[in-house]
């Protein structure tokens, strides 16, 4: 008999502030860490309230700080690698906290490119063609149409992951225009809605993106609520 596909459990949390989700993302990877022999894959499900957020190695001006803030959004420094890009809601977050070690011995490179796929087909799922940035643009992320549709930033710890990916459902693109998304001045920003011309909620895609999660990363998804005992303590 061949060995159990890895379980991921799943939280979704609905809307909630970025800070609030990188606290809660901490306290999952410090769990994680404490114990890194066990193989407890959690993964965070969620919108965010509008944020624009810069990355790990970035800096910002205070001009350019002030301008963002008067746009009506709060302006975050993140751990996570990329450049600045935004979060709201219409925007389907995954956070995955799990350990590349017992997850088959992953390098983080094929996690970058695991989540790449997830969103890939998520959108082939529902009728939008995307690709990763090496057939398009020689970024990472998914692209239809030669737009970004998907961001991805993580953070790695002793092999624990942080952060994610956003995957732009029906969320309000003009946020976007007050910034250089992830760095890349002369590609435009795109969401499943703008493709296929009609509404489509984070809610309606979220069972396509577990789907293509569990296909591409060969686990087993289970969804569970705010008690769960691997959540429970984290979301106090």
């Amino acid at each position: 008999m061949g060995h159990p596909l890895p379980l991921v459990k799943v939280l979704k949390l609905g809307r909630l502030s970025y800070q609030r989700a990188s606290r809660i993302q901490s306290s999952l990877q410090k769990r994680l860490l404490d114990f890194p022999n066990q193989s407890n894959h959690m993964m965070l499900i969620l919108e965010h309230d509008p944020v624009y957020t810069f990355g790990l190695r970035e800096k910002i001006s205070d001009e350019d700080l002030k301008k963002l803030q008067e746009c009506g959004a709060e302006v975050v420094k993140s751990d996570r690698g990329g450049l600045t890009t935004f979060h709201g809601p219409g925007q389907l977050v995954a956070y995955p906290v799990m350990n590349l070690k017992t997850l088959k011995n992953m390098s983080l490179r094929s996690y970058v490119s695991g989540l790449e796929m997830t969103a890939i087909h998520t959108c082939r799922m529902l009728g939008v063609f995307a690709v990763n940035g090496h057939e398009s643009v020689s970024h990472t992320g998914a692209w239809a149409n030669d737009k970004k549709i998907c961001a991805i930033g993580v953070h790695c710890k002793r092999y624990v992951t942080t952060h994610g990916l956003a995957l732009n459902c029906n969320v309000d693109i003009d946020w976007f225009t007050k910034i250089v998304p992830c760095g890349i001045g002369d590609k435009g920003v795109t969401s499943l809605a703008t493709e296929l011309g009609r509404d489509i909620s984070v809610n309606s895609t979220i069972p396509q993106f577990l789907a293509s999660f569990e296909a591409v990363f060969a686990c087993r998804i289970m969804e569970v609520d705010e008690e769960d005992a691997l959540f429970k303590e984290c979301l106090s």
